[in-house]
């Protein structure tokens, strides 16, 4: 969820999409909108993309089908806000450490 932006920083996002239309946009201006990423709407991936923001892919799971027991999917839950963590630190951890233990 994108934080909520001040009329100047929505201002100047809208500056530099009007940039990336025109196909002249500076390093310096995508260093900068890679600096306002926090602020995008979520879902507007003409400036997500250029910011270096991966699309983020919510599925949903129907737990039934998993287990009746909720302290297992407060569990499940917790399990995975922490690969969430793991993977902002180091995107292919979680496949290194799944492919060792499969050895």
């Amino acid at each position: 969820m994108a934080k909520k932006a001040t009329k100047k920083i929505k201002k100047r996002l809208e500056e530099i999409r009007v940039e990336l239309r025109a196909e002249r946009i500076s390093y310096g201006e995508l260093f900068e909108l890679q600096s306002l990423a926090e602020y995008i709407e979520d879902g507007d991936v003409e400036l997500l993309e250029p910011a270096g923001v991966k699309e983020k892919i919510t599925v949903m799971i129907n737990w039934t089908k998993v287990t009746d027991n909720e302290e297992v999917i407060r569990l499940i839950k917790e399990r995975e806000k922490i690969e969430e963590q793991i993977r902002a630190i180091d995107e292919m951890a979680l496949v290194r450490y799944e492919l060792e233990a499969l050895q």
